[in-house]
């Protein structure tokens, strides 16, 4: 009778140890075009709130499961969703790196209308716009054919150093101007030490100042706008 009693408590114990018993998958995780790792991917047990996420290496460790079948979702931002099935036989499970593709979202199209209005108070807003051409600043001699010493002759406008290219719009700060190259915003238009301006004046049609009154579309610059337009060029030759 003891023994049959010994026997029935070797068992108990050997059902609650495998019960007990936890497993570990791990594995790393990239972009399937560059190779690169990718970090915070969510790896989940299917079916559960059981998961992690990829570290700074792309490698993710999951623990607590058991032995057997199971299946884990990889999801992340940008990418195709996965699931990859693990047939759990050992303690440890490395996997093979999994490769996850990028994938296009398709939402519906927006419209954004914009609407200003040109009023303040009982005031209307003007633009001061004023347009200069490539010959005009070559007409100027102190300018030497630099767009930034030309349009310090125009009003509202004065440079901050007699050497150098940095302007101010009625008394505003330099870092309050945009400087647009056909459209494109150009943050640093100088030369070396600021010695002047990148622009070549034979490839420039002509340069637009405004000076306040200018639409929230340009950045939210409060000084001036140039904006610069470069010449077609022959269409027909090189």
């Amino acid at each position: 009778m003891k023994r049959i009693a010994l026997l029935i408590q070797f068992f108990i114990l050997l059902v609650c140890s495998s019960f007990a018993q936890t497993y570990t998958v791990s594995g790393y995780v990239v972009d399937g075009e560059t190779g690169e790792t990718l970090i915070g991917v969510s790896v989940v047990k299917k079916g559960t709130h059981q998961g992690v996420s990829t570290d700074g290496n792309g490698f993710f460790r999951l623990t607590g499961l058991r032995k057997g079948e199971t299946v884990l979702e990889f999801s992340y931002l940008g990418y195709g969703k996965q699931e990859k099935k693990v047939v759990i036989t050992s303690k440890s499970i490395l996997l093979e790196t999994l490769k996850l593709f990028p994938e296009a979202f398709e939402f519906q199209d927006v419209i954004v209308v914009g609407k200003r209005h040109d009023m303040v108070g009982d005031r209307e807003v003007e633009t001061s716009q004023q347009r200069i051409t490539a010959q005009t600043i070559i007409n100027i001699p102190s300018a030497r054919g630099d767009i930034f010493k030309a349009i310090k002759f125009l009003p509202g406008l004065q440079g901050t150093e007699p050497f150098s290219p940095l302007y101010t719009a009625r008394g505003s700060d330099p870092s309050g101007n945009l400087v647009m190259l056909d459209g494109v915003a150009v943050y640093n238009p100088y030369h070396y030490e600021q010695s002047g301006g990148l622009f070549n004046i034979q490839s420039i049609k002509n340069i637009d100042v405004m000076v306040g009154g200018f639409g929230a579309e340009f950045g939210g610059r409060n000084a001036s706008i140039l904006y610069i337009t470069t010449k077609d060029g022959n269409l027909n030759k090189f």
